[in-house]
Formats: structure tokens, C-alpha cells, sequence
């Protein structure tokens, strides 16, 4: 009886197969963008304020999925992926907020559908959210970091820095913050050791403490997040920020 060999796969065949099937899909194309701080804050990294971004594919997609650690952040592992140009951990936030709205409107386009409770009836809204609609303020030539603030309860003056992406987990609570404010305040009354510093902010009033707080948590620059939509079942003005949820890096 004659022995029979089954012949191997001719993989040149096969990879030709699979990219004639493929060959009718657009070029993944890198996009560039501006970043809102120019990229005044990372040295040589971008000293244009461009990087370049790229949309989500099935193996980022997959990457998200099989994130078991929930303390994981999924914001960060998409920058990290699909950002080529700066670090993500080293973006102040107006930045990162930049990229996750681009990311998300070269992935799946431009219409962002949400929906919002109302605070005063409860009602649940239907919300729509043009991505690349929304406005960007670009920082001005002079801005600097560390910024200098007044401190009118001590009657003297600080220099708060902003905020990187590294610094997020000491601020995911108001007393997580309260008690890392020496990490962002850099200088008092020209004063920038860190153990002086750290012992003089719990003896500041309030008013100060309100004063470096705000300075850290608001901003006049970047992209535009905040919006107003009227409630339809109570006519109520609602004020919120677009919400970035677990399905923001999903199709509607």
C-alpha cells in the first residue's frame, strides 16, 4: 500500500489570500495634532506641540478587555498605545483630556451618544456629543508652570505646577488631596524645600487651601468638556462634564 504525505501550507499563498480579502480597507493612517499646551512642559519630546495619534484596533480593544486589575486605568493603556510622541504618564491634563476626545473621534467618529440624569426630576436624557465640534484653547505664549498665586490669607505668594498624569491617584479623593498639596505647591514665599512646604500648608487658612485647590482643579485651557443641555421631561438646566465611561471607547 503506496504511503500518502499531506503537502505543507504554502504560507506565501495564504498570506497572499489574506491580503487580497483585505486589500479593499483603508490605510491605518497615523493622524497629527496640536497639543493644547504646544508642548511647552516635555522638554524636546515635542517642541512643536505635535504628536501623532492613531485609531483603536482589534488587539487594543482586546488589550482593554482582558484588564483584570481593577485599579487598571484604561484611559492610560490606550495613551500608551496609540499616542507616539510624549509620554503618557508626563501630560498635564488638559492634554490627556485632548487625546482621549481624538483618540475616540478618529476611532469610531465623530458622534458621542450619552445619556444624563437630570438633577432636578431624575429623567434620564438622551445626549449627543459632536467630538470634533468641541472648541480647544490653545495656551498662550507667556504661560508658564510652575504658576505663581496669592496666598491672601498668609499675605504672601506661592508656585503651584500643574498637574501630570502621574499624579492622578493622589488626587482621586478631596482628602487624598488635601494631604499631597505639597506635591504640586513647589515654592512659598520663595521657600521650595518640600519638607518646609509640606509642614507650613495645614497651618494655612482656608482661603488659601481653596486658592492652591482651585489653581489645580480648574483650568482655561484645552479641550472644551463641560456642556448645558435642558432637561426634556422638566425643562431643568443641567450643567455636566461629557462623561467618560466605561463604553467611551466603544461604538454607540
Amino acid at each position: 500500500m503506496k504511503k500518502t504525505s499531506s503537502s505543507p501550507i504554502d504560507a506565501p499563498d495564504i498570506q497572499n489570500e489574506v491580503d487580497s480579502i483585505l486589500s479593499s480597507l483603508p490605510t491605518e493612517t497615523e493622524t497629527a495634532v496640536t497639543l493644547p499646551s504646544k508642548g511647552k512642559f516635555y522638554g524636546d519630546a515635542c517642541p512643536d506641540g505635535i504628536v501623532k495619534i492613531r485609531p483603536l484596533k482589534f488587539e487594543d480593544e482586546k488589550a482593554l478587555l482582558s484588564v483584570k486589575d481593577k485599579n487598571a486605568d484604561p484611559v492610560g493603556l490606550i495613551l500608551g498605545r496609540c499616542v507616539e510622541g510624549v509620554s503618557p504618564q508626563s501630560l498635564v491634563m488638559m492634554d490627556k483630556f485632548f487625546l482621549v476626545m481624538k483618540i475616540r473621534e478618529i476611532s469610531y467618529g465623530d458622534e458621542y451618544l450619552v445619556e444624563s440624569q437630570c438633577g432636578q426630576c431624575g429623567v434620564k436624557n438622551p445626549l449627543q456629543f459632536i467630538l470634533s465640534q468641541l472648541e480647544v484653547k490653545y495656551i498662550p505664549e507667556d504661560f508658564t508652570d510652575p504658576q505663581e498665586v496669592d496666598l491672601p490669607g498668609l499675605g504672601k505668594k506661592a508656585k503651584v505646577r500643574l498637574p501630570r498624569v502621574h499624579d492622578e491617584s493622589y488626587m482621586a479623593h478631596a482628602s487624598i488631596m488635601m494631604d499631597n498639596l505639597w506635591r504640586w505647591v513647589v515654592e512659598i514665599d520663595g521657600n521650595s524645600k518640600s519638607t518646609v512646604i509640606s509642614k507650613v500648608i495645614p497651618h494655612l487658612p482656608s482661603s488659601d487651601i481653596h486658592t492652591i485647590v482651585k489653581k489645580l482643579t480648574s483650568s482655561d485651557y484645552g479641550i472644551e468638556t463641560k456642556a448645558r443641555f435642558t432637561c426634556d421631561s422638566c425643562a431643568a438646566v443641567n450643567d455636566i462634564s461629557i462623561p467618560i465611561t466605561e463604553n467611551f471607547f466603544s461604538v454607540n
